[in-house]
């Protein structure tokens, strides 16, 4: 069985639930932490500190970002 490719999958995954909002920021650093030598494996380190390091307001501001809706300040 190629292991990193189901790490990656899983990590992916996980990515997929923090974004859609089904799990929260804390529960995502916590998952993401029980992966961390597996995940670094399959998706890289550089790949696997960006998400470890993503801030809680990261769905807030990519949904403001989304907003076509939104006044543009200069």
């Amino acid at each position: 069985m190629d292991w990193d490719k189901v790490y990656w999958n899983e990590f992916y995954d996980l990515v997929e639930k923090f974004e859609n909002e089904e799990i929260n920021h804390d529960e995502f650093i916590s998952e993401l932490n029980e992966y961390e030598e597996y995940a670094i494996d399959a998706i890289s380190e550089d790949t696997y500190n960006y998400w470890l390091n993503i801030k809680s307001d990261y769905i807030a501001l990519k949904k403001f970002n989304r907003n076509k809706n939104q006044i543009t300040l200069f």
